[in-house]
């Protein structure tokens, strides 16, 4: 797949340009429908009108992009609905200004969208909570009684209702409620029983729904990772036995040797025709069994995909690629455990062997030859069902557009009339039609997605259908021209095969070892695109076994065929767990045994910690933006209500930093002296002067008779739950902690508030990119003496945004001071966009480091003041000339 980022984010489909004969209630329905693409190769769509549509069923999608000469061609493929993949052309894609593309499936209609927001915007919050305020213990106001001891809370978070009806109940339950009441989420620790326990005591007492909410997701998603873990093992355990059976190296899911290989187990096997015969009894038995765990790990993944985020389902995908090629390693030690055991094989043994197994080959070629013919008739059976279905869909369609029936062309017309001869004619030209009376074709206008997908679908089964045909065939003849020759022909026949089997052994290895390398190169089949193949296949896998429970007659003949040649309990539990089989037995034991799954541990089983992601989630707090408790800061933020402590701020004649774009950076001591000064002068102090001030910032006024210009009031617990340097100050025993004052010193009331209210209530109702730049610099300046991490990455975020030509400079010098990377980088890819902003100059100015670092960037784009123009140089000079002309910046490429 490529890494077409450029298609990454939320996109609105504004118009729909439908083809000229296609339902317009279809396609209309798609006009203001929302959809995200995301990084993992998840889609999510938004806004939609109409659930019944394909493509808004889709939930994975994946972009090629191609060059032709100077020509990019890019198809994006959404996946998947029913096993079917819908395509569309990429056209007209901007990635400037207004982004916006076209996606256009031939025949049917063109999508116009726009770009509403980009990908890097979703990633501008952070998790908001107040959990060292209950960890540490700051400044409790009321306590609850439990069982034993008593618990240390406050007001602001826990309510009188809720204090009230926690008293006296179980530790474990008090505990989990308060930490969500800090947190809004829950604890790591957790168990399933315990989340149970929660939800129903809230659900009595009708309390905090949000967390029985979340209590019930987190147990039914702890089920969901047993289901998939247990699946995998059940299916490992299998393959392991065979393994063990021939002598072969089991290896634990973590690469620990379990049993070292034993090659005189495997030969013992070899030597022996009864024991072989067994052996391949039961590994055939295993195969059916490895085979239906795959087919229920598809199935569930279908029936539980709805309840998870795209990034979870990548896991569970990225879980099953991680196993499977942990089977494909199982299968290669089965081959070599089959090549050491048969490498001695003699000619006599091979003899042996072969006049034991010569009755035995013509069973094993008869049941494989009646379980196909029964899987060629259940592969018809949904063709007719499918065909039946689609036939019914395209007259419905047929009433609404008031057209006559196109249902035997695939629910395509054509231009040339319905009769039987042109349709004919259009099938054989692979789908077109001819225009008009000339010769050439064009594509057949779909009438609606869902017939189209149906007639795709139609002719995928009939391609399986017919290759399935082709080598049962050919498996009936062999069993035929075998069964006729002379015993002795056949003892011979089946010797030669043998031996030619045993030579082929060492290359199907160093086959298996090759596919199992390209397999596992992420260049060949990384993340997004193996998700993409197994949200195609899975919805395949989960279409063909919802026939089957609906029609479980057509099913029966080859549920006879493996019962009675492939019987084992757990092969029936399998086909009742996937509902191919009623269940005869009491259904007290499974519900028992559902229930022992609910209660598991996450931690139970070492294979689940691959899936413990999937319940990250309750664990996390809210982003600050959708935060209720960001909420209740703001509120407390804003009344003040209950405050306990004061902020005093003192004037100071010497701001840390003035921040002027266009002039520089003034001091405000010499105006006229500084305005004659280049802009870094002051900015090259910057770090200095910072630095000094954190030592200051809690002077008393009393030394230098300074006024204080504000005090505003604040929280104890809200601002040493969230600023570390506060907690240090007011917990230390000295004199901010007695008089409950922080004096703080450079920093207005302005920049102070807001730094003051993002300690409150986070990005909520916060937008620091509507903030001057100056006020972010003062901000990030705070931020970073008073220890506020989240800020400074806020602050630094929003300064990349407001990169410009005047302040790419100073806000270089100050990314270089402070250490923030993302701002130092994009300001120098800004300035080697634009490397005319680097003039002599500026670059004397610079610090020696810094100045190397941006010499070294324009060494192969350097701007035109540093280009010395000479008289054998005119052909470029008039060639620049002319670009200064039409209006492109000025710059030399130089290899």
């Amino acid at each position: 797949m490529a890494k077409c980022e450029s298609v990454l984010g939320s996109w609105r489909i504004e118009e729909v340009r439908r083809s000229f004969n296609g339902i317009a209630q279809e396609t209309d329905s798609l006009k203001d429908v929302e959809f995200l693409l995301l990084e993992c190769g998840g889609v999510i769509w938004s806004k939609v009108t109409n659930p019944e549509l394909p493509i808004v069923n889709c939930t994975a999608f994946q972009v090629f992009e191609d060059r032709v000469s100077w020509n990019v061609f890019r198809l994006i493929r959404f996946s998947a609905w029913r096993g079917n993949i819908i395509e569309f052309v990429i056209e007209n894609l901007v990635t400037s200004g207004t982004r916006s593309m076209d996606l256009t499936l031939e025949g049917w209609c063109t999508l116009h969208c726009i770009q509403i927001r980009r990908l890097d915007d979703e990633n501008g919050d952070f998790p908001f909570n107040f959990c060292e305020a209950l960890q540490e213990n700051l400044y409790s106001d009321i306590s609850i009684p439990i069982q034993s001891k008593s618990l240390d809370v406050h007001s602001f978070f826990v309510s009188e209702e809720i204090r009230c009806k926690l008293e006296h109940k179980d530790e474990k339950l008090v505990n989990t409620v308060l930490y969500y009441l800090y947190n809004e989420s829950l604890p790591a620790d957790i168990c399933p029983s315990t989340a149970s326990q929660v939800a129903d005591f809230l659900e009595v007492e009708q309390i905090l729904p949000g967390l029985s909410q979340l209590c019930r997701g987190f147990s039914k998603s702890v089920n969901i990772r047993s289901q998939f873990t247990h699946i995998v093992e059940d299916l490992r355990a299998a393959v392991n036995q065979v393994l063990t059976l021939f002598g072969g190296r089991v290896c634990s899911p973590s690469g620990q040797v379990e049993s070292v290989r034993n090659k005189s187990v495997g030969r013992s096997v070899i030597s022996q025709p009864a024991r072989l015969a067994a052996t391949i009894k039961q590994t055939s038995k295993n195969v059916v069994f490895v085979f239906l765990k795959i087919v229920q790990f598809c199935v569930r993944y279908e029936e539980v995909k709805s309840n998870l985020t795209p990034m979870e389902r990548s896991i569970v995908a990225n879980f099953g690629k991680s196993r499977l090629f942990l089977l494909l390693n199982q299968l290669i030690e089965l081959m070599k455990a089959l090549k050491y055991a048969s490498v001695d094989l003699s000619s006599q043994a091979r003899q042996d062997l072969a006049i034991y197994f010569v009755e035995e080959v013509e069973d094993i070629a008869t049941f494989f030859t009646c379980l196909g013919d029964e899987f060629k008739n259940l592969l018809e059976s949904i063709i007719e069902h499918t065909a039946v279905e689609r036939e019914i869909l395209s007259t419905q369609q047929d009433h609404l557009s008031g057209s006559p029936s196109v249902a035997e062309n695939g629910g395509c017309v054509s231009s040339g009339g319905g009769n039987a001869s042109s349709q004919a004619e259009s099938d054989k030209n692979g789908g077109f039609e001819k225009s008009g009376g000339g010769e050439k074709y064009r594509p057949k206008t779909i009438k609606t997605l869902r017939v189209a997908m149906l007639t795709k679908e139609i002719l995928s089964l009939k391609r399986a259908t017919d290759q399935l045909g082709y080598v049962f065939y050919y498996l009936k003849q062999e069993r035929d021209v075998f069964s006729q020759q002379p015993e002795q022909d056949r003892i011979r026949e089946l010797a030669r095969q043998l031996e030619q089997l045993v030579d082929e052994i060492p290359l199907l290895v160093l086959t298996l070892e090759r596919t199992s390398s390209r397999l596992q190169d992420e260049e060949m089949l990384d993340d997004c695109s193996f998700l993409f193949e197994f949200t195609s296949q899975a919805s395949s896998v989960f279409t063909v076994i919802n026939f089957i429970k609906q029609n479980k007659d057509i099913f029966q003949p080859i549920l006879e065929i493996l019962r009675h040649n492939c019987y084992q309990e757990n092969i029936e539990q399998c086909l009742i767990d996937l509902g191919l089989v009623n269940n005869t037995t009491s259904n007290q034991e499974n519900q028992k045994h559902d229930e022992n799954n609910d209660l598991e541990s996450p931690n139970s089983h070492n294979s689940s910690e691959v899936l413990m992601d999937l319940s990250r989630k309750f664990y996390d707090s809210p982003n600050s933006k959708q935060s209720k408790l960001a909420a209740l800061g703001y509120e407390l933020f804003t009344t003040k209500e209950g405050s306990d402590m004061v902020f005093e701020l003192y004037e100071d004649a010497q701001p840390p930093v003035q921040f002027i774009c266009n002039n520089g950076t003034v001091d405000s001591e010499n105006d006229e002296e500084n305005n004659t000064q280049n802009p870094l002068d002051n900015d090259a102090k910057l770090g200095a002067k910072s630095k000094e001030s954190k030592d200051n910032t809690s002077e008393s006024c009393e030394s230098n008779g300074e006024a204080v210009t504000e005090h505003i009031a604040a929280h104890r617990v809200i601002v040493c739950a969230r600023c570390a340097w506060f907690r240090r100050a007011l917990t230390s025993g000295m004199k901010e902690d007695r008089e409950r004052r922080i004096v703080l010193r450079d920093c207005s009331p302005e920049v102070f508030k807001i730094f003051l209210q993002f300690i409150y209530s986070g990005l909520y109702k916060l937008d620091l990119n509507t903030l001057p730049v100056q006020i972010l610099v003062d901000l990030l300046l705070v931020a970073d003496r008073y220890e506020v991490p989240v800020l400074v990455d806020a602050c630094e975020d929003a300064l990349c945004a407001s990169l410009q030509e005047d302040n790419a400079i100073p806000l270089l010098v100050l990314a270089e001071q402070f250490n923030t990377y993302r701002l130092r980088r994009e300001g120098f890819k800004f300035i080697a966009a634009r490397p005319d902003l680097v003039t002599p100059e500026v670059i004397d100015e610079l610090p020696e480091h810094l100045k190397q670092e941006i010499l070294g960037l324009h060494s192969w784009v350097r701007p035109q003041a540093f280009a010395k123009k000479s008289a054998t140089d005119a052909e470029e000079g008039l060639l620049l000339d002319s670009d200064q002309e039409s209006g492109e910046p000025e710059f030399n490429i130089f290899s």
